[in-house]
This record gives structure tokens, sequence and C-alpha cells, in this order.
């Protein structure tokens, strides 16, 4: 009925600022992984394998980084300024395309890791789900195809994710873009008290299985803590080398993959 439209126009704006006020916590936490891996990369060194799984939240609900096993220090640029690096090196459905084709590359691949669990964190699903694998290696790695939009998202949110999981690297943001644009998006955004940025990120937590961490001595770094590895003896017949773990990694990357359906 005509008579209840303005009362069905003030549920739609309640249910807008509803979930602008959670998109801001969840922001948050965005911001927060993008310091910490900014930090890396200010002193050369980049992650290659950012994932829900290697996230997680302190007793405080301080945001941590966890397994540094397949980060490497940047040296020995080529004429182009790119790096010889391993191909297909951490898991599928955040693998920047160079990655997984085994070309040159940068830090940049962690700016198009971080616009997929971006786009994850904001909506709450897994990114690339509704693919198999053959449709991801054809429409994702050698296309185009990029998780879909919500609308009702901040432009400048938007605008953010697609630069940063652009087919090209020369056109993904700089760190500094990146948490510019995400501050620009909160200020906008209704406040939110901290606590409830870990609550609006619980769902994600769960659905990941993002763990937890104890440990009270980790490096504190741009207000979030950074726990690398343990050391382990490369000869060690229970510690296999890093080969041998970068294999496990990816074996853990095609996990993701089956989850597509065909992979193995």
């Amino acid at each position: 009925k005509d008579t209840d439209l303005p009362r069905r126009y003030r549920r739609e704006a309640q249910l807008l600022q509803h979930r602008r006020h959670h998109l801001d916590g969840r922001l948050q936490v965005a911001m927060d992984i993008a310091r910490v891996l900014q930090y890396l990369h200010n002193n050369n060194v980049v992650y290659r394998d950012l994932k829900p799984e290697n996230l997680g939240f302190d007793e405080n609900g301080t945001v941590k980084l966890f397994d540094l096993g397949l980060a490497k220090e940047m040296k020995n640029p080529q004429q182009n300024g790119k790096y010889r690096m391993t191909g297909e090196t951490g898991s599928w459905a955040y693998m920047a395309p160079e990655v997984a084709k085994h070309w040159a590359y940068d830090g940049m691949v962690d700016i198009y890791s971080f616009g997929i669990l971006l786009w994850q964190i904001c909506a709450m699903e897994r990114p690339f789900a509704d693919l198999t694998a053959k449709q991801y290696m054809q429409m994702v790695v050698s296309g185009d195809h990029r998780p879909e939009l919500d609308k009702s998202w901040p432009t400048e949110l938007q605008w953010l994710m697609k630069k940063c999981w652009s087919y090209f690297a020369a056109h993904r943001p700089t760190w500094e873009t990146v948490i510019e644009t995400l501050q620009e998006v909160m200020d906008e955004t209704e406040e939110e008290e901290p606590e409830d940025s870990v609550r609006s990120f619980a769902s994600l937590r769960a659905m990941s299985s993002l763990r937890r961490s104890k440990n009270k001595d980790d490096a504190k770094n741009g207000g979030l803590f950074v726990q690398a590895a343990p050391r382990v003896a490369p000869s060690s017949p229970t510690n296999p080398p890093l080969r041998g773990r970068r294999v496990r990694m990816r074996s853990d990357g095609a996990r993701v993959f089956g989850m597509f359906g065909k992979a193995k």
C-alpha cells in the first residue's frame, strides 16, 4: 500500500545505516592488516601468503599476522625492478596472476592478495567459491574475473578493491594509497567502538578458522603484532627444508582450489 511506503523507506535507511556501521569496524581490521604489510614492505620483505587462515586476534582483540614461512626478502632485482622468486607460492584464491604464471614479481603481489581479502572481509563470503579449478585458471588467472562488488559499499571502497586486484601490478596502488583511502571511507561512516570491530569480524574468523595467539612477547609494529614462524633446522628429519615447506603450502593452495570442486 502507498501508506506503507514511507515506513518501508525508513526500514531500508535503517538497514543501510546498520550495514555501514558494521562495515566501519571491518575496515578498521583491514586497516591494521594493511599497516603490518606496509611495515614488511618498508623492510623489503614480501609476505606472499595473505589469507584469512594466516590472520587472527590475540586475547585483547589485536590483529595478528601468522606464518612467515613464505615471506621473502626482496634483493637483487632485475632490470625491470622485478624479482625472480618462486611461482605458484601461496594460496590460489588470493594469488596474484604473475605469481600463478611464474613471472618475475615484487611486493605488489601482496596488494593483490589484500584486495581479495578486503572484499572477503566486507562481503563475509569466500572469493571464487562458485568456480571450478579450470574456470578459475581461465577467468581469474588469465582473465579479468573478480568478485562481485556490493553497490551499497562506498564508491571509494569499490574503487580501492578494483585497483588492488588489477591484472597488471603497475596499476595497483601503494600501501600509502590503500591506507589513506580506507581512512577516508571510515571517516565517512559511523564511528564504532574498538571491541565492535572484533565482533563484526567474528563470522569471518569462524568461517576461516582464524587462529588466536597468547604470546605476549611478539614484536609490536604500528599497533600490530608480527609473529614470525619458528626457526627450524633444514637438515632435521622432523623439520623438512624450506623447499618442502613450500610444497606443503602449495598443497594448501590446492586444498583451497579443491573448494572450487575439481582439484585434489
